[in-house]
């Protein structure tokens, strides 16, 4: 990092730390594209949350003092003692070396007779495939924290995603499954960047990580956050963060700004963007501690490929930093601090969801390379179950339940006017494009007819057989259903029923989400009953326990 003479003048320039000074600009970038992570001194996890990707420039502005720092400036570092706008631009980047992975299931890190039998059963149908474990092991507090998993990915990889989504698509028309593509790193991305302080001549070049850390509580702000790629309700917002904000070379050596924050500052802005800022104490509350336990589930699990733990957006949790922040979130953050949910010794995958829609479903019914959880169960959520439900929502009364609805902890709500019952036209063109790439069915063919031949406890499709030109596609998983059958924009759920007539696909349907564990228009209704948090949690993930960590 070379700063001009004009810049010397007007940055205090000092020492490095020494934990700082001890890592080359290669050592930093390494570090950021690992799923380690540190505490703080009173124990809380630091995360790294990415804000933005594929950028040509990041602009950044702080509010008070501020550190400014780069990895490869041989551990110097300059202080900003007034609010300034800084301007961070690619200058050149070459991206990391990616090799795509074709996922065709997983198994749990310790079943070695299943590895065993899924990895001939994979080979006699013709693709050979190899076992890579992915997540983390930790002790933690006296408690086992263990996220691992292992992916049975196909031997051949691929240069390019395209590719890699071809061959899903040649094993899905004739394998019913739920199949992904993994990106995995050879080689680290490289380039170089160009800070620019609005007011100050001259400029400041970095080739590995620029950050910014904010002093005496100031924060800083991040402009053009991106959330919702992928859906119509894509934007960008412009939001303020408390904590460091670096931003380094993504796998596509294109700019990346994260920000490092403790996991419970990290909170409060995670329950800003999850639930209504209006909801009731006890909401909040369970809010708080699911989403605590989904930073922590999460690590290791998604983007390995990227110079962040998790993201900011809706595949992982939405994140606001703190603009959407409110007296009574950081409340219910407060309150709950370090308490997580745990039965039979483990963390309890904290999945949650919008609206169940009546019914909470079970976990494998949802992600087919799960295992059954047993606190991941089938369960009402309603004050009385109508008889001839007790277990569920039978498939051939769907329609019954979506079109006649007994009263839910949600179904009284004004927030949820919009995800408890839903209705919804998708051109037929729309699922006809989609079709080739998910189900192997020939490009331009003409879908004739569709219908559900599995669904789960809560009435969720997971399982649809399309008639294409005369010949069955059956496609499996809920979100991939979502997916295809929304067309532009996913489906609000799998529950659902559909009519195809003339150029559409007519839907009726119940609920927001994959129904698994905490229904948050449910915690709503619960609260506003009287409903303490623990016993909200108790009756979305069943037979577990509150416990403080830290």
């Amino acid at each position: 990092m070379r700063p001009t003479h004009a810049l010397v003048v007007l940055l205090a320039l000092i020492a490095a730390t020494p934990a700082r000074a001890e890592l080359t600009a290669e050592d930093r970038l390494q570090a950021l594209y690992s799923p380690m992570f540190a505490f703080t001194r009173d124990n809380v996890p630091i995360v790294r949350v990415g804000l933005i990707t594929g950028a040509d420039e990041v602009r950044v502005e702080t509010h008070g003092p501020a550190r400014l720092s780069a990895a490869d400036a041989g551990g110097l570092e300059w202080w900003l003692d007034r609010p300034a706008t800084l301007r961070v631009v690619r200058r050149s980047g070459t991206p990391a070396g990616v090799r795509y992975n074709v996922v065709v299931e997983a198994v749990h890190a310790g079943d070695f007779d299943a590895l065993r039998a899924r990895t001939e059963a994979w080979k006699m149908l013709g693709y050979p495939v190899k076992a890579v474990e992915k997540g983390r092991v930790f002790g933690y507090f006296g408690k086992l924290f263990d996220n691992r998993r292992v992916e049975l990915m196909v031997e051949r990889t691929f240069d390019t995603r395209a590719a890699a989504e071809k061959l899903v698509a040649e094993i899905a028309a004739t394998t019913p499954g739920d199949f992904g593509v993994r990106a995995l790193l050879d080689t680290l991305p490289s380039g170089e960047m160009e800070v620019f302080i609005e007011g100050v001549p001259g400029s400041l070049r970095s080739t590995s990580v620029f950050s910014v850390e904010p002093r005496d509580g100031a924060g800083v702000t991040v402009r053009d956050v991106e959330f919702g790629r992928g859906f119509s309700w894509n934007k960008r917002e412009t939001l303020e963060y408390e904590g460091e904000i670096y931003v380094t070379f993504g796998r596509d050596g294109k700019l990346a700004a994260a920000n490092t924050v403790d996991a419970e500052t990290l909170l409060k802005g995670v329950v800003a963007g999850e639930i209504f800022a209006n909801a009731p104490l006890e909401a909040l509350k369970s809010q708080a501690v699911t989403a605590r336990g989904e930073i922590l589930s999460k690590i290791g699990l998604r983007h390995e490929a990227d110079p962040f733990h998790i993201c900011s957006d809706v595949d992982c949790q939405v994140y606001k930093g703190r603009s959407h922040r409110t007296p009574a979130i950081d409340q219910a953050v407060d309150a709950t601090r370090g308490e997580m949910i745990f039965a039979r010794g483990a963390l309890v995958p904290a999945f949650y969801h919008s609206d169940s829609g009546g019914f909470t479903e079970a976990n494998e019914n949802a992600w087919m390379d799960q295992d059954p959880d047993p606190a991941l169960r089938c369960a009402p959520d309603l004050p009385d179950v109508p008889k001839g439900f007790e277990q569920g929502v039978p498939p051939e009364r769907v329609g019954e339940w979506i079109d006649r609805p007994p009263v839910t902890w949600s179904s009284e709500l004004s927030q949820a006017k919009n995800t408890f019952r839903w209705s919804r036209t998708v051109p037929r063109r729309d699922v006809e494009a989609g079709l080739p790439k998910v189900a192997g069915s020939p490009a331009g063919g003409r879908l004739e007819k569709l219908e559900v031949t599995k669904r789960g406890c809560s009435g969720r499709a997971r399982a649809v057989t399309f008639t294409v030109d005369g010949k069955p596609y059956p496609v499996e998983g809920e979100l991939v259903l979502r997916k295809l059958l929304g067309g532009k924009d996913a489906l609000r759920s799998s529950l659902f029923v559909v009519d195809l007539a003339g150029d559409a696909l007519a839907f009726r349907g119940g609920g927001f989400g994959h129904g698994v564990g905490m229904s948050q228009m449910g915690a709503i209704g619960r609260a506003k009953a009287g409903h303490g948090y623990k016993q909200i949690l108790g009756a979305y993930y069943l037979g577990s326990e509150i416990l403080k960590i830290y």
